[in-house]
């Protein structure tokens, strides 16, 4: 990092048994336009939201500065949502309460350029949100219309690019729909922000779900709880029936999402205040920590950043995890109403694809169906009805694979094929035969 006259250099060195991390972040007076640049290289460790904050406060609040532009420029991957989401809250905090000009610079068609910290997707100003990947990107949500498209979008996304074990989609809907909630009922704010990765390597999906609102501590203070320091309230918010109305909830949501998350054996954490929590339930790897020397905007604004990560590739029992309390009823309403009369999930192709001429949509398709079959335990039916036309590569990926993989027999007990028309049944019969054919010459 270049070092500039009338600059700080900040350095921060993170270690365990294991690694060490070093960030370091500079400040640059910029004397002329009464204001700041501060550099930043990594995006990887929640630990520089600590020190930025206290940057920001010191150069911006203080100093009264008109402008600060925070650096990202040589920023190096990988950057994590953790990190991601608290400066996109940070950002929009301190441009509405202190009417600060804080602003990004990165290069174009980088990763932070795409994942938009700075400009939040939001489903009102950015309709083709709808048709691209919404993993990897800065999302906000204001409504609870949001929050429902948003939650569908997410899973029927993750549906199509990873194969998920019974549990995983209900648990993963019922933890990101009640964190989100909890934002719009209990922050203060009428905003929030979530981000979604897919980490295949531990096949792992990671959820983060910022605030720039009171806190915790502020949102119980005054209720019957009462606590005492942030960490009692983070406590209490993980603890079942908790809650600062009754009238707005029962007090449950991120009770259950511990539980859920504890039952996969993923990982949560919770900051909040100068405080946070965080527990990973990994059988190899089974730790919890609580720090209690976090700085944070303002008394006002504690802000809120829950995290959690789920194993795709490990069940979840939802009546075990959360005591025989059934929260999916929405979820399996949805089914129900695409059920024939002996008991088959109906899926409408033409609904579902992504298009049917490409090898990519097959994948996806494939992979979805495959999906609910796995969480309802319930054979599938594939309509077919108004697809008029398909690809060779769609067809070979989606049911020449699906077929291959499950095998022709325990395809057949699994799925069935309806409402198609001649050239489409050519086609898929054409990609089963040739696939089965290649299994016989091994």
């Amino acid at each position: 990092m270049t070092l500039y006259l009338n600059s700080v250099l900040y350095v921060i060195i993170i270690k365990n048994r294991w690694w060490v991390v070093i960030i370091r972040l500079q400040v640059v007076k910029i004397p002329q336009e009464n204001g700041y640049r501060i550099f930043v290289k990594s995006l990887r460790h929640r630990i520089l939201i600590n020190v930025l904050t206290a940057v920001l406060y010191k150069y911006g609040v203080k100093e009264k500065s008109k402008k600060i532009i925070i650096d990202l420029t040589y920023a190096e991957p990988p950057s994590f949502p953790n990190v991601i989401l608290p400066l996109a809250g940070l950002i929009k905090l301190y441009k509405v309460e202190y009417n600060i000009d804080i602003s990004l610079s990165y290069q174009n068609n980088s990763y932070i350029d795409e994942i938009r910290i700075d400009r939040p997707y939001n489903l009102a100003n950015d309709s083709s949100l709808i048709k691209t990947s919404i993993f990897d990107k800065v999302l906000s949500f204001d409504s609870e219309d949001d929050i429902e498209i948003l939650s569908t979008m997410l899973l029927k996304q993750l549906q199509e690019t990873v194969v998920c074990k019974s549990g995983v989609i209900v648990g993963i809907s019922w933890c990101i729909n009640e964190i989100m909630d909890n934002v719009l009922n209990h922050s203060g704010l009428n905003e929030g922000f979530i981000m979604c990765q897919i980490h295949r390597k531990n096949n792992h999906v990671a959820f983060s779900i910022y605030d720039y609102g009171k806190g915790l501590f502020n949102t119980l203070s005054g209720t019957e709880y009462n606590p005492q320091t942030t960490i009692d309230a983070i406590n209490l918010a993980l603890t079942a029936g908790v809650t600062r109305d009754k009238k707005l909830g029962q007090g449950n949501g991120l009770w259950g999402v511990r539980n859920i998350v504890k039952f996969n054996l993923g990982n949560l954490a919770v900051y909040t205040g100068n405080s946070s929590y965080t527990k990973d339930y990994r059988e190899s790897n089974q730790y919890e920590t609580v720090n209690e020397k976090l700085n944070y905007p303002s008394i006002r604004n504690q802000t809120t950043l829950i995290e959690f990560s789920i194993d795709f590739d490990r069940s979840i029992d939802i009546n075990t995890a959360l005591g025989d309390y059934e929260p999916y009823e929405k979820i399996q309403m949805a089914w129900e109403e695409a059920t024939t009369d002996d008991n088959h999930i109906i899926v409408y192709i033409k609904d579902v694809a992504v298009g049917t001429g490409t090898r990519r949509a097959g994948e996806r398709l494939r992979k979805y169906v495959t999906n609910v079959l796995i969480q309802n335990n319930q054979p599938v039916e594939l309509n077919f009805s108004e697809v008029v036309n398909m690809s060779s590569s769609f067809a070979d990926e989606f049911a020449g694979k699906l077929v291959q993989s499950f095998g022709v027999i325990e395809f057949n007990k699994c799925f069935r094929v309806v409402k198609y028309n001649d050239y489409v049944k050519i086609l898929l019969d054409k990609a089963i035969s040739q696939r089965l054919a290649l299994d016989t010459r091994k």
